[in-house]
């Protein structure tokens, strides 16, 4: 069996990461199971990708080819153009000895909107006979409209509740896999057969071998100035909106002296950058002990800030999977922060727990203003809405959706857009009064951080065993050598609809899930 590996680019990222650690799965399985030929397809960009590749996993031949029309579209509209990408990748496919007989795709995140003219490249090989793993990642449903509006305009112009069968192709040869069992319900509910939908969770593994924390910490202090015994909590994030700086801003504002805080990367794509940009300006503005780009070529590695640190601290508000979770255990570091309960429910599940996460933090309604929530709320929850091509909801369905997102009198930070956000910021940095009541409401932004070492220490220890057990490469190795036998013995067949692709929409779209600041 020949593998292809298929994404848009092999930047620094979740996705990258995942392709990597599945580059690694594969490299664990017996003789008898490896792929004759693992080829990586993308688009151009490698930022931070190795190039030794045939060094790292020599137990099977791995070749990179680069494909430009795999790279991101430019610009807000794109001509899609699916035939040529698909007869580019399989005249690539041709030339390496690769052919549908013996072939399967692992295509990750085709229908997301980053290039128009690959779910119809997707479509158009599974045509062509290949078997094809279709991997999800992140939704182009999941508040992310205008990846979904650039689809809608190029895919279904005059037939918009069209465009879920377009994005999401149905055959025998064709399997999805997902990263947790929200997704999973997601896909079925809509209409994929769940004899080709596939549950296939991230590995999880400890970054490679680093420093001591003695010399990561003499390192952080010669590259940043950062002192040996201040507090250094790390934020590992690439800083687009979804990971919600404001609130990890918010924990820099209300932490006690002598703590400081670390944010590794910042965002590649130009749509994040304004967002990125005003937090850390913000930051420097009002003298918030942070540092920004702690990792990437001119910061630590990742291994060095883990072993820095004194904890994790996590304020993301959408997650595909959350690899935080769990490599932080592994590198045996207290998590804080913000709980995501529909991604951490399967970690729960499988036996970890997560004390020092708070799924809120709540704000008095009076700092905001009721009216101003609502007027709030209901522009940017109609102005998505219309931005998937929905009606928008009436003033009062809102109303009554604030009503829910309430609790004895607060509203949750994550519920605020970034106006909002910042406001909240600068009134408890300005007010000593306010700042009482907030770590008076929520006392854990500044209780956590310094009890993590005592508290969670053994917590960081049993989570590391779960990972080790539950999401370790030999899982991850068996789990992905077994979807693609299944892939590959499908019968092959014609394409047909998805039976209920809305589904998709109204899953994401709902109200109780929506985050202005994502926007």
């Amino acid at each position: 069996m020949n593998i292809a590996i298929v994404h848009y680019h092999l930047n620094r990222g979740g996705v990258t990461q995942v392709v990597l650690n599945h580059l690694w799965a594969l490299d664990v399985l017996p003789d008898q199971l490896l792929p004759h030929v693992v080829l990586l397809l993308h688009g151009g960009q490698r930022e931070g990708f190795p190039i030794d590749l045939s060094k790292r996993f020599p137990k099977f031949k791995i070749m990179e080819v680069v494909v430009p029309e795999l790279d991101y579209d430019q610009g807000s509209f794109a001509k899609p153009e699916p035939l040529i990408l698909a007869g580019r990748i399989e005249s690539v496919l041709r030339e390496k000895g690769c052919v549908a007989e013996d072939t399967l795709l692992h295509v990750h995140n085709p229908a997301l909107g980053k290039n128009v003219s690959l779910p119809g490249a997707v479509a158009a090989l599974a045509d062509r006979q290949f078997g094809l793993l279709l991997q999800t990642h992140d939704f182009a449903e999941d508040f992310r409209p205008v990846n979904y509006r650039r689809l809608q305009k190029a895919l279904a112009p005059d037939e918009p509740a069209s465009l879920p069968g377009v994005l999401y192709p149905q055959a025998p040869q064709i399997h999805y896999a997902v990263l947790n069992r929200r997704d999973w319900s997601v896909l079925r509910d809509a209409g994929v057969d769940i004899e080709r939908l596939h549950s296939l969770p991230n590995p999880a593994r400890r970054p490679e071998p680093s420093s001591d924390r003695t010399t990561a910490r003499q390192r952080l202090g010669e590259r940043f100035g950062i002192e040996a015994d201040v507090r250094y909590v790390l934020n590992p994030v690439r800083g687009i909106r979804r990971k919600n700086l404001g609130e990890a801003l918010l924990w820099a504002a209300a932490a006690r002296p002598g703590t400081v805080f670390g944010f590794t990367l910042p965002p590649l794509n130009p749509i994040e950058q304004p967002s990125y940009i005003h937090w850390r300006s913000l930051a420097a503005e009002l003298q918030l002990p942070c540092y920004f780009e702690v990792g990437g070529e001119n910061g630590l590695s990742l291994a060095d800030n883990l072993a820095a640190c004194d904890c994790v601290l996590t304020t993301s508000l959408a997650e595909g999977f959350g690899l935080v979770f769990l490599e932080t255990c592994l590198s045996h570091r207290a998590l804080v922060g913000r709980d995501l309960p529909e991604i951490t429910s399967d970690f729960v599940q499988s036996g970890m727990t997560f004390d020092g996460l708070q799924p809120r933090i709540d704000v008095p309604v009076e700092w905001v203003g009721r009216y101003e929530l609502l007027d709030m709320l209901a522009g940017s929850y109609n102005s998505t809405l219309e931005s998937y091509g929905r009606p928008p909801l009436p003033r009062l369905a809102v109303g009554e959706g604030l009503e829910c997102k309430l609790q004895n009198g607060c509203i949750d930070f994550g519920d605020l857009n970034a106006t909002l956000q910042e406001g909240v910021i600068r009134k408890v940095c300005g007010n000593t009064d306010a700042m009482k009541t907030l770590v008076t409401i929520n006392p854990f932004l500044r209780d956590e951080i310094f009890s993590s070492d005592a508290k969670y220490s053994a917590e960081a220890e049993r989570n590391a065993a779960v990972a080790t057990s539950r999401y370790s490469l030999a899982i991850t190795a068996r789990q992905l050598a077994g979807t693609y036998h299944r892939v590959m013995a499908s019968q092959r067949g014609p394409l047909i609809g998805l039976n209920s692709g809305e589904k998709i929409l109204d899953a994401f779209l709902n109200l109780s899930r929506f985050r202005s600041v994502l926007l």
